[in-house]
C-alpha cells in the first residue's frame, strides 16, 4: 500500500547508522568461505549497498504509515553481473542472518521483491530514534518527463529519457537551488506523540476511501518521510511546457486538515493559496480582466460552503477533462438541487467566455503555468531568506512571513500571465487542537490577539516530544 522504491530514499554521508552498518559488514566478512575475486572496488561496492538498503530501512521505519522497501532481483534489473551479485550477497546475508522481513517477488509476474525491518534491525534503529539527517542533493536527475503508451487497448504511463538541452538546464539548475536550501531546514509536523497514531490510522483511511475518488485529482499517497524534502518536476506527454509541477516534499501527502501543524525549524507556519486559479488563468488566456473580489465559483446565487466546494469540485474537474466523462456523484447533485445537465448550463452560462476550454483536457497547460508560476515563487522568496514549502497552487511558509508570501505570489502571478488574484491564508493551529474543528487564526482575527499563554507557543514549539527531539538533533548541525 505504502510501499517505496529503494532507489527514492534519500542518501546520507552523516554518521547516525556507521556504527551499525559497520557492525553489520564485520560480521557479514566473517561469514566469507573464500575471499578470491574480493578486490577493493568490490568491498566498497558491498558496502555501498548495504548502506543504502540501511538507511532506507532506517527511513521505511520512521515512515508514517510504515513502508516497506521494494526493488526488483532480477538480474536484468542490474546495470552487470557483477553489480547484481554483489547486491545479491548482501541481501542474502540480511535475509539468512534476520535482518529483514522479506516478501518475495516472482520472475514470471515481474513482481518486485519488498523487505522490512526486523525486529533486531528495529532496535538498533529505536537506539537512535527519529533524528534529523543530513541528506545529499539529486543535482542531475530532478527533471522527470513522461509519456503514455498504448498497450492492449490500455494506456501505460513511462518515462522518458530526459534530453539535455539548455530549458532543461535552466529547470535543474533552479531546482537545485530551491533543494540546496530546503536541505538545511528541519520541515516536520508538531502533534502531541500519540495523535501520530491517530494520523497514521487517517492515512491508510484515506488512502482507500480516496484512491480513486476523482480521476483528475492529483492524490499522493505516500508515507510521511520527513526526510523527503527535495523536489523533482514531473513534466507530462513527452513535452517540457506541459505539467511540470514540482513533487517529492512529505508535506504533500499530508491532507489539508493537517497542514496548519507543519513546522520550519520548529516554528509554526502559515498557508497561502490562489481563489480560483485554474479559472483565472483561462481568463487570462483571453485576456479578460477579472477583479480580484469576484468568486468564479458562484453560479450567480450565493452557495453555502458545501454546495461551493461542489461547484469547485466540478469546475476543476471538467478544466482537465478531455473525455467529459466526469459527473458528480447523485447524492452531491442533491445537495446542489441540480441535475447534472442544469449543473453544466449554469457553469457554461457564468463562464461562457471560456466554456469553449472545458472537456478539452486543458488542465495540463494550466499546471504548467502554475509551475513556472510556483517556481518564480519559491525562487523569489529564496532570495530573501524565506524557505517556501510548495503544494501546487499554494505555499507554506514560517508564520510571520505569510504578508511577504501572499505579496509575493501576486506579483509572480501578475509576472507570468499578466493578471491579477487574490490569495488567502490559513494560519497555525497548536497541539491541542489536532483533529479538532477549529480554526486558531479566524478566532484570532475576531478579537485582535492572541491568547498571551499560546503566543510563543504560536512561533515554537516547546513540548518534549518526537517533534521536540527531531528539531534537537537539526539544531546539532546548526
Amino acid at each position: 500500500m505504502f510501499d517505496k522504491n529503494l532507489n527514492s530514499f534519500l542518501q546520507s554521508k552523516d554518521d547516525v547508522l556507521n556504527e551499525i552498518i559497520f557492525s553489520i559488514y564485520r560480521n557479514f566478512e566473517g561469514t566469507r568461505k573464500s575471499k578470491k575475486g574480493i578486490t577493493p572496488s568490490a568491498i566498497k561496492a558491498e558496502k555501498k549497498v548495504l548502506g543504502q538498503l540501511i538507511n532506507s530501512l532506517y527511513q521505511s521505519y520512521y515512515s508514517l504509515p510504515k513502508s516497506w522497501v521494494y526493488f526488483s532481483l532480477r538480474a536484468k534489473s542490474f546495470t552487470g553481473k557483477s553489480s547484481y551479485r554483489v547486491f545479491k550477497r548482501i541481501f542474502d546475508y540480511l535475509n539468512l542472518n534476520d535482518y529483514i522481513k522479506v516478501k518475495l517477488g516472482t520472475e514470471i509476474k515481474r513482481k518486485s521483491t519488498r523487505i522490512f525491518p526486523s525486529k533486531k534491525l528495529i532496535i538498533k534503529f529505536k537506539s537512535i530514534g527519529l533524528v534529523w539527517r543530513k541528506y545529499e542533493n539529486d543535482k542531475q536527475n530532478g527533471i522527470i518527463l513522461r509519456d503514455k503508451i498504448k498497450i492492449d487497448n490500455k494506456y501505460k504511463k513511462i518515462t522518458v529519457k530526459t534530453p539535455n538541452n539548455s530549458l532543461v538546464k535552466k529547470y535543474q539548475d533552479n531546482l537545485n537551488k530551491i533543494n540546496q536550501s530546503l536541505l538545511k531546514h528541519c520541515v516536520c509536523i508538531d502533534i502531541k506523540d500519540n495523535d501520530l497514531l491517530v494520523l497514521e490510522e487517517e492515512l491508510k483511511k484515506g488512502y482507500y476511501k480516496e484512491k480513486s475518488k476523482y480521476f483528475w485529482k492529483e492524490q499522493v499517497h505516500h508515507s510521511l518521510n520527513f526526510s523527503h524534502v527535495t523536489l523533482k518536476r514531473i513534466f507530462s506527454k513527452n513535452n517540457l511546457r506541459l505539467h511540470g509541477r514540482f513533487y517529492g516534499g512529505w508535506w504533500q501527502s499530508l491532507p489539508g486538515k493537517y497542514r496548519p501543524h507543519i513546522t520550519i525549524d520548529g516554528y509554526k507556519t502559515s498557508e497561502c493559496d490562489y481563489s480560483t486559479m485554474s479559472l483565472r488563468l483561462l481568463y487570462a488566456k483571453e485576456n479578460i480582466i477579472i477583479d480580484d473580489d469576484v468568486d468564479l465559483y458562484n453560479l450567480g446565487h450565493q452557495h453555502s460552503k458545501q454546495q461551493r466546494d461542489l461547484v469547485k469540485t466540478y469546475v476543476n474537474a471538467i478544466i482537465n477533462d478531455e473525455n467529459n466523462r466526469f459527473r458528480l456523484s447523485k447524492d452531491d447533485l442533491k445537495v446542489l438541487n441540480m441535475s447534472h445537465q442544469q449543473l453544466t448550463d449554469a457553469v457554461n452560462k457564468t463562464h461562457s467566455k471560456i466554456s469553449k476550454y472545458f472537456g478539452t483536457g486543458i488542465g495540463i497547460e494550466l499546471m504548467y503555468l502554475d509551475s513556472v508560476i510556483a517556481e518564480d515563487v519559491m525562487l523569489s522568496l529564496l532570495r530573501e531568506g524565506v524557505v517556501v514549502l510548495p503544494i501546487h497552487d499554494s505555499f507554506i511558509v514560517r508564520y510571520g512571513y505569510e504578508l511577504s508570501l501572499k505579496a509575493q505570489m501576486k506579483s509572480s502571478f501578475k509576472k507570468i500571465v499578466k493578471a491579477n488574484i487574490n490569495v488567502k491564508a490559513t494560519g497555525p493551529l497548536l497541539p491541542e487542537h489536532f483533529n479538532k474543528n477549529i480554526d486558531v487564526l479566524s478566532e484570532s482575527k475576531k478579537h485582535n490577539i492572541i491568547a498571551g499563554k499560546d503566543t510563543w507557543e504560536f512561533l515554537i514549539d516547546t513540548s518534549n516530544s518526537i517533534h521536540q527531539k527531531y528539531l534537537s538533533s537539526w539544531s546539532k548541525y546548526q
